[in-house]
């Protein structure tokens, strides 16, 4: 009766195994899938920056200040640093102030 014990035992920590294998595996599948998915979307075209509107300006021409910005081509929504626009666009001595909207 104490070798039965012992084998039930063992076929539920087999069993136990088994379900922390199956789902780390799908957790893996899934967390690839979604790490693939963000990759994807970052890079589509479809959120690729292709306009730059300035508004307001009296001293700085748009082109001074969109040279100052320095968007280098292909670069998406995602990715864009706002800060340092912000701040690269604050250090201009005749900017009062800065407003950045997506």
């Amino acid at each position: 009766m104490g070798s039965h014990r012992k084998y039930a035992h063992s076929w539920k920590y087999q069993t136990r195994r088994k379900k922390k294998g199956t789902f780390f595996v799908l957790f893996t599948i899934i967390f690839s899938l979604i790490i693939f998915t963000v990759r994807f979307i970052i890079v589509l075209p479809y959120f690729y920056i292709r306009d730059v509107r300035i508004r307001g300006l009296k001293r700085l021409s748009p082109s001074q200040l969109t040279a100052k910005i320095n968007i280098p081509p292909h670069t998406s929504i995602f990715t864009l640093n706002l800060d340092k626009i912000y701040k690269s666009i604050e250090s201009q001595p005749m900017v009062k102030r800065v407003i950045i909207k997506k």
